[in-house]
């Protein structure tokens, strides 16, 4: 496998194989020691990930390759997870990808629930993350056929 750095982080690339593309996740992350943590547990876990700091970056590299799962932070530096999500979106009108959202934990998210999953949000994470309960959230919003 190749390796690309994103923001500073490696963001491990196999081959473009349908698997592979399926099995992709994508994180956004403004913070280093959570993007770092969620790329490395997901690596290990055999899943291909691509690791962004910066919301215009994941999304350039979305339109592009459509991955199984997003795992992104909320609030983001630049915009709301709503933004972000119709961004995505607004480019075509693709099924939602199933999204991990990561909220500080007395955080009341500015985006109601009913927004958000309609938009894609299968799961609401509390910060700071389990290792267990990440990897739960991962394997529910998954098709069975994904999953490890």
């Amino acid at each position: 496998m190749g390796a690309k750095i994103v923001d500073g982080h490696q963001s491990f690339k196999g081959t473009e194989s349908e698997t592979c593309l399926m099995r992709r996740v994508v994180i956004v992350e403004d913070d280093p020691i959570v993007l770092h943590f969620l790329h490395r547990m997901l690596s290990i876990q055999g899943y291909d990930c691509l690791a962004f700091q910066q919301e215009q970056e994941a999304l350039q590299c979305l339109r592009a390759h459509r991955p199984a799962l997003i795992i992104t932070g909320d609030p983001m530096p630049s915009m709301t997870i709503v933004q972000f999500l119709e961004h995505l979106y607004g480019h075509g009108d693709d099924a939602p990808i199933p999204v991990i959202l990561l909220t500080n934990k007395d955080d009341r998210h500015d985006v109601s629930r009913d927004e958000a999953k309609r938009l894609g949000v299968q799961t609401f994470l509390a910060k700071p993350l389990d290792y267990r309960k990440i990897s739960v959230a991962v394997e529910t919003a998954l098709p069975d056929r994904l999953r490890r």
